[in-house]
């Protein structure tokens, strides 16, 4: 009897400590572990829900990382909630809403999946309104306060902070910024702009009074160098962009600035005006640098499926033969190009800032799947940027190429000449606009090149062909994710007597950075035992969309087209191959590392691809 009764009391205990334990696991999921799945506003007139939520910290899982990890993303965290919700009055605030209220947030949770929406209910209130701009200016003199008056007046079209808009903070700050530089950058280094606002809360107006303190007109005077070890000061001082008693301007400071550091010598440099306490109207100017070292050398290896193993060593000697030219020598190795040398001599300024010139020798091997040939020659180039987005370049190439015997089919070769040693030479010109943006792995902006190659010009060779190439890539943020997109199109036009185009010349499909669906160089034509022959036609295409997975793992959906002809200005639309594929990737700082597998569609071909590389395609 005694044990049945401490059996039951045991059995009860377990039954009790049970409901203990799926009692606290109901309140951990109602409370501890609650997981935000959607963030709601009510009442936001003026801002949409994708704004607000740049704004709060909190964040709900994605609809994959939902899908994938249903408990992940993040914990309803007080003081989080508290500080989002600070973040939404000040960015109102911020935005010329002054009267704003917002509530702590409420949180509706579904106990029975342990999930919770936050709900912010908004009261925007009236916007601040400007009333009106007005100016105060403090002068020296009558004639400064009068030119200070008609900068102000000529650039007034270009201020934010109007009559009847909605007041807003970034509009004070750019408004402010805009006022100041023109006046700092018509001589006077001394000016001080700053706003008074006088609010009018009954009305919600608000009246700005900017307060304009001149100082005297000054010029520049003497240029004086600092931080300088090996470089000579003349070189530093040939990149001034003023001369002693040339009016002050800001904007010729920053100049100096950028041309001393286009000199490629060093790793910082700055240019500042000596002010002093007397406010002297000759203000002297100081360059500070800090060189950079003068030998650095860089290594790194990769592997991609087209070029397998591949291998660099980058020299760069600074100073080399005297002033500021520095030494490039690049070494390259892949089953691409077996070896590769380049060498390059670099003058940064050329005649003038913002244009350069180079001397690149170079010998190298190139092993593709239609060709191996060795090449040895030189490019003179000249470089030059027009815009921040825009250059150009004037380049002569003369060398001399070795093909392989063997290496070329018979169909091919009997349409070149029969030596295997032969020579080109003849301009390159080139043209580029680039605003995309970042570097490695573009979200945004625009890239297109040009190029054409007139060999043969000026120069008696083996081969006179013109070549000519464009190239154009757009990208853009499309719902949280990145639409690129690419066209390229080039042709090549023969003159004498051959009309033949050297088959490392010629244009080639199919690969990793062009229609994925295909090897390298299997698209366009091929001889009877499937080398490729090349062609003077190319049209290619890509339409990719880039997407964030979890976390640092990428995704990637493309459609590619492409095809190459072997006759001259020959492109037949109806005549494009094309592919779908996926792409996977790890995120790293200088692009992904991609895993492509594509596929022909609409063709007789069935057969996937996969591509490994870093990086974009494009």
């Amino acid at each position: 009897m005694p044990g049945n009764i401490n059996r039951a009391k045991k059995i009860l205990i377990y039954l009790l400590l049970g409901a203990l334990y799926l009692g606290l696991s109901k309140a951990l999921i109602a409370t501890e572990n609650v997981h935000i799945l959607k963030i709601s506003f009510v009442g936001n007139q003026t801002f949409s829900r994708d704004e607000l939520l740049q704004v709060i910290k909190l964040r709900t899982p994605g609809k994959l990382e939902g899908f994938v990890f249903p408990q992940s993303g993040p914990l309803p965290d007080v003081k989080v909630l508290r500080e989002d919700r600070e973040r939404l009055i000040r960015f109102y605030q911020q935005e010329g809403f002054l009267f704003v209220s917002i509530p702590p947030p409420r949180l509706v949770v579904n106990s029975h999946n342990g999930t919770a929406e936050v709900i912010y209910h908004i009261q925007e209130g009236p916007p601040i309104l400007v009333q009106k701009v007005d100016f105060r200016y403090q002068a020296p003199t009558p004639e400064i306060r009068a030119h200070v008056r008609q900068l102000v007046e000529r650039h007034r079209p270009e201020l934010q902070l109007v009559a009847s808009s909605r007041f807003r903070d970034a509009h004070v700050l750019h408004d402010q910024l805009l006022l100041y530089h023109t006046i700092l950058d018509r001589g006077y280094p001394y000016a001080k702009v700053h706003p008074e606002l006088q609010v009018q809360e009954d009305s919600a107006r608000v009246t700005v009074v900017w307060h304009i303190r001149t100082g005297p007109r000054c010029v520049f005077d003497s240029v004086f160098v600092e931080g300088n070890q090996k470089v000579k000061p003349e070189i530093i001082l040939r990149q001034v962009a003023f001369r002693p008693g040339d009016m002050y301007q800001k904007s010729l400071l920053e100049k100096t600035q950028m041309q001393v550091f286009g000199l490629g010598l060093f790793e910082a440099v700055e240019v500042k005006a000596v002010l002093d306490s007397t406010r002297s109207t000759k203000i002297p100017v100081k360059i500070v640098v800090r060189e950079a070292p003068r030998f650095t050398a860089r290594t790194g290896v990769g592997y991609g499926k087209e070029d397998r193993f591949r291998a660099f060593v980058n020299l760069v000697r600074l100073g080399a033969f005297g002033g500021a030219r520095r030494t490039e020598v690049i070494l390259k190795h892949s089953a691409l190009e077996p070896y590769n040398v380049d060498v390059k001599i670099i003058q940064p300024v050329f005649l003038r800032y913002r244009t350069s010139a180079s001397l690149n020798p170079f010998l190298r091997k190139e092993q593709e799947p239609g060709y191996t040939v060795t090449r040895l020659g030189g490019k003179l180039s000249i470089m030059r940027r027009f815009h921040r987005y825009i250059r150009g370049s004037i380049n002569y190439l003369y060398e001399y190429v070795d093909r392989a015997t063997g290496s070329v089919p018979e169909s091919v070769r009997s349409t070149t000449p029969e030596d295997d040693l032969y020579n080109k030479a003849g301009p390159i010109l080139g043209l580029t606009y680039d605003s995309s943006q970042p570097l490695f792995n573009p979200t945004g902006g625009l890239f297109v090149f040009t190029n054409l190659k007139a060999n043969g010009l000026f120069m008696e060779t083996d081969y006179q062909f013109l070549k000519w190439v464009l190239d154009a890539r757009k990208y853009r943020q499309v719902l949280g994710s990145v639409l690129a997109v690419r066209f390229m199109i080039g042709g090549i036009h023969t003159w004498g007597a051959t009309g033949a185009v050297p088959v490392e010349d010629r244009f080639y499909s199919g690969g990793i950075t062009s229609v994925r669906g295909w090897g390298r160089q299997q698209l366009g034509p091929l001889d009877p035992d499937g080398r490729p022959l090349g062609g003077k036609s190319i049209i290619e295409g890509n339409l990719e969309w880039r997407m964030n997975l979890i976390k640092k793992l990428t995704g990637a959906l493309f459609l590619d087209f492409g095809n190459v002809w072997r006759e001259t200005s020959t492109y037949r639309l109806d005549e494009l191959r094309y592919s779908l594929g996926v792409g996977l990737g790890i995120a790293t700082p200088i692009g992904p590392i991609r895993m492509d597998f594509a596929r022909p569609v609409f063709d007789v071909k069935t057969s996937w691809e996969w591509h490994l590389n870093v990086g974009q395609s494009f």
